[in-house]
């Protein structure tokens, strides 16, 4: 399928029940806890996103040469886990993954004891890594580039000899994923601290269960709320999604809730309605917490012709693809009037009414394709160029369209 075009038929309506994919980012987490644990934990829910795909892989591998494809967590969590095995390790990636930056790991992880060197620019991947001497202590990190930096080292901080005492510089960016990865690693037996600034590890490993539940991921369940806030006819339960969970993007429950996505949590799941947007609605928001939502808000309120501002979106420059970048020149050929300064993005416009045809450059961004596929509950046709970037995290997306009668050509 290398090109797609999306529809939804006059009178579609979203009523029954669906299975949402497993946390992918809890998946990433659990399977590198599972690794340094060396036990065989049963995962069920575990997703089956190309990223969850590939970290298994790189894990399962006695290969030295490990990749990580286009996944972040991926190349990231894998480095200290890396860092701790014996043995020599090239770490590699995606052409895209080679241009974001990985140089505060690194270095983080230097002060530890690893040995890293750069193969090809520096500050970037591919990565020469031998194993084996990494030690606990002290160190700094900067917080306000990337939470998964924190993330990855934490992860390895109950096998790190004395421990890990880790400084936060500055704000920290993405914080609900921190807590995330706090949550899962105090549920399988470490002994971790936040303390203002600081985060302690104690040099317990981890106590693994037999078998630990993956949640759904509400980045996914994320799309089914801005359809609901768009589709009049919509009665649709989300299968075992909660609201209580320590998922950074069960943000939208509050925004997209706001925008006409009513919810009501039921023992099986999570049931969506359409409502009448509030006058809750934000005309400000704030993407730091859950940078992966903001591909969606924006292209929701744009269809909605609520001329909202969008800050803190440095981290998405970062990205599969500078999505600030990507979102104006897909917003712009749907219509959209945008103003963009720094990390801030400004609609000034929505989606003018009508049948219309609207290409999307996905720019190999699973992010991109999803959130612009809202513009089908808008009366156009969707023609994608690169469709199958969905199965980085979603692979089902396209299919679950189809199931409440959507038109892919």
């Amino acid at each position: 399928m290398s090109v797609l075009e999306l529809k939804m038929p006059l009178g579609t309506v979203l009523r029954g029940a669906l299975a949402l994919p497993g946390s992918k980012s809890i998946s990433n987490r659990l399977l590198v806890m599972r690794a340094l644990a060396g036990e065989n934990t049963l995962l069920p829910g575990l997703s089956t996103a190309d990223d969850t795909l590939l970290m298994q892989a790189a894990l399962a591998s006695s290969s030295t040469n490990k990749f990580a494809g286009p996944a972040g967590t991926v190349m990231r969590f894998l480095l200290p886990y890396l860092c701790l095995q014996q043995g020599e390790f090239r770490l590699s990636g995606s052409d895209r993954a080679h241009e974001r930056p990985i140089a505060p790991l690194v270095n983080a992880l230097k002060q530890l004891g690893a040995r890293i060197d750069y193969l090809d620019k520096p500050g970037h991947p591919p990565l020469w890594v031998r194993g084996g001497a990494l030690q606990g202590g002290k160190l700094q990190i900067e917080a306000n580039i990337s939470s998964q930096y924190i993330s990855a080292l934490l992860l390895v901080g109950p096998y790190l000899p004395g421990g890990l005492q880790l400084e936060l510089q500055g704000p920290a960016v993405s914080k609900p994923y921190i807590q995330q990865t706090i949550q899962l690693m105090q549920a399988w037996g470490a002994q971790l601290q936040w303390h203002e600034n600081t985060l302690t590890v104690a040099p317990q490993a981890y106590q693994a269960p037999a078998s630990f539940y993956v949640e759904p991921d509400w980045s996914a369940a994320a799309y089914w709320l801005a359809f609901a806030a768009l589709v009049p006819a919509t009665d649709l339960l989300l299968s075992h999604l909660k609201l209580q969970t320590e998922q950074a993007d069960r943000q939208a429950a509050e925004w997209f809730g706001a925008l006409g996505c009513g919810l009501e949590q039921r023992p099986d799941g999570l049931r969506l309605q359409h409502q009448p947007a509030s006058d809750a609605a934000l005309a400000v928001y704030n993407g730091q917490d859950c940078p992966d939502l903001m591909p969606t808000l924006i292209v929701l309120c744009a269809i909605q012709g609520h001329l909202a501002r969008f800050e803190g979106l440095a981290s998405l420059r970062l990205k599969e693809s500078d999505r600030i970048e990507a979102l104006r020149i897909n917003l712009e050929a749907a219509g959209v009037k945008v103003r963009v300064e720094d990390d801030v993005l400004q609609l000034e416009s929505g989606v003018p009414a009508g049948p219309a045809k609207v290409q999307i450059q996905c720019f190999h961004d699973h992010r991109m394709a999803m959130a612009f596929s809202l513009l089908a509950a808008a009366e156009k046709t969707v023609i994608f160029d690169q469709p199958k970037v969905v199965e980085k995290s979603y692979p089902d997306f396209w299919q679950h369209l189809a199931g409440f009668g959507f038109e892919l050509m």
